[in-house]
């Protein structure tokens, strides 16, 4: 699901490294489609951090761009597109390559004809389970929510990405840096720091950076401690339809993991 957002990310992080893409640009400038005004104020960098202010696309922006955050798929679907443009390929070539690249075996693209070795999502309605059998996930949609992938897959993700396997220094810093401010509940009550589709939170005095993921009977929460160069990868094929029970149990697991001993024993 949203974990696929930071995936997204990179990829256009690479494209920039390449001088094909520049943050600063007027998204206009690589969606030559879009008719509306806004295309011109809105820039890549937006899209990056949620902070585009586009609802839909044929409506009026939310808020100036840069000035406020508003979380959706929207703007990674768009992302895509650039990604696509500017690199010739398909988003779904270009994520397998960079699969290829990094030994990633077990990661690839939703695809409803090639469902591979995917397990069924769960949707949980008053303690009774339900297997969800159809997705809301298809080529358009794949940039924002479409990687499937496992725990170990993402242990080898966060090592490459966090380590400077993947970006250069310069890109992977601009996608940490915070640019923007959101909360989130599995990160505290407090608006914390957004960077390039990635969360930089602090709790405990321990920092760290991560992502959510919710739909189609999946939860997901990867985070990767870099004081400590660990990784908290939770995946669910379950979720609650009560909203108030979304991440119950990553919330859980984070909490107990921040506030134990075994932080002690990291640290020493």
């Amino acid at each position: 699901m949203s974990n696929s957002k930071q995936i997204t990310s990179v990829l256009l992080l690479k494209e920039v490294e390449k001088g094909k893409v520049d943050l600063d640009a007027p998204i206009k400038k690589y969606l030559p489609f879009l008719k509306q005004s806004w295309a011109n104020s809105v820039k890549v960098h937006h899209l990056l951090n949620h902070t585009h202010g586009i609802s839909e696309l044929e409506k009026p922006l939310l808020f100036k761009p840069g000035s406020d955050f508003k979380y959706g798929n929207l703007s990674n679907i768009l992302l895509g597109k650039i990604i696509e443009k500017s690199s010739g390929k398909t988003y779904k070539k270009a994520t397998s390559e960079l699969f290829k690249d990094l030994k990633m075996n077990n990661t690839f693209c939703f695809s409803k004809d090639n469902k591979r070795n995917l397990v069924s999502g769960h949707q949980i309605k008053q303690s009774a389970f339900k297997i969800v059998d159809s997705s809301f996930i298809d080529e358009e949609n794949l940039p924002a929510d479409g990687i499937i992938t496992t725990a170990e897959d993402l242990v080898i993700w966060n090592s490459h990405l966090h380590k400077g396997k993947i970006l250069s220094r310069k890109m992977y810093k601009k996608m940490i840096t915070e640019s923007a401010k959101s909360q989130h509940d599995v990160f505290g009550k407090e608006k914390m720091g957004y960077g390039y589709n990635i969360r930089i939170a602090e709790n405990a005095g321990i920092k760290y950076l991560g992502h959510t993921g919710l739909g189609d009977g999946f939860s997901s929460l990867n985070l990767y401690f870099p004081e400590y160069d660990v990784s908290l990868i939770i995946l669910e094929n379950q979720m609650n339809e009560n909203s108030e029970l979304f991440y119950f149990f990553e919330s859980r697991i984070k909490d107990i993991i921040l506030r134990s001993s075994l932080v002690k024993l990291l640290i020493e």
